[in-house]
């Protein structure tokens, strides 16, 4: 374990079930400590750019992950001009209809192409391990990048 634990909204949201304030964690969100309830708090984080360079010089690979949830077009659109690595453009809760537009953007800017279930164990009992994935192809080009960067390789 951490010497540093962070503790997150989902932790506060799995409290507050085991307290009986909320019947779930999904209304914990939508009620209180979702983005623009009466609980929340936005934190200091770092800048989309202090990440990106953060995570490249680390050899890893910045991606934007859940664009489809970005509901402000000038987020998305800086975002979208910044210099990351690729796009989560496959998500557990995505119809076929809705990935097109990510892998479109993903293509024409040679982006990595990922894909995330958002599974958080029992904080998103909704949420199964697995339940997303990218196929053969797709996990190949992956693969490839990461030897290519060498990024498990030890200094």
């Amino acid at each position: 374990a951490s010497q540093h634990p962070v503790i997150g909204r989902p932790h506060i949201a799995k409290l507050m079930v085991q307290k009986g304030y909320v019947k779930d964690i999904r209304e914990a969100f939508n009620k209180f400590i979702g983005e623009g309830r009466s609980c929340y708090a936005k934190g200091n984080f770092f800048t989309p750019e202090e990440t990106i360079d953060v995570i490249q010089k680390a050899k890893g690979f910045a991606i934007i992950a859940h664009p489809h949830l970005i509901n402000n077009s000038k987020t998305i659109s800086k975002l979208l001009h910044m210099n990351f690595d690729g796009l989560e453009c496959y998500y557990s809760r995505f119809p076929l209809a809705a990935q097109k537009p990510w892998i479109k953007i993903a293509t024409q800017k040679n982006w990595l192409m990922t894909g995330g279930s958002d599974f958080h164990g029992d904080i998103k009992p909704m949420v199964s391990l697995g339940c997303s994935w990218v196929d053969e192809a797709r996990f190949n080009i992956l693969q490839n990048r990461f030897i290519e960067n060498e990024t498990f390789k030890s200094e």
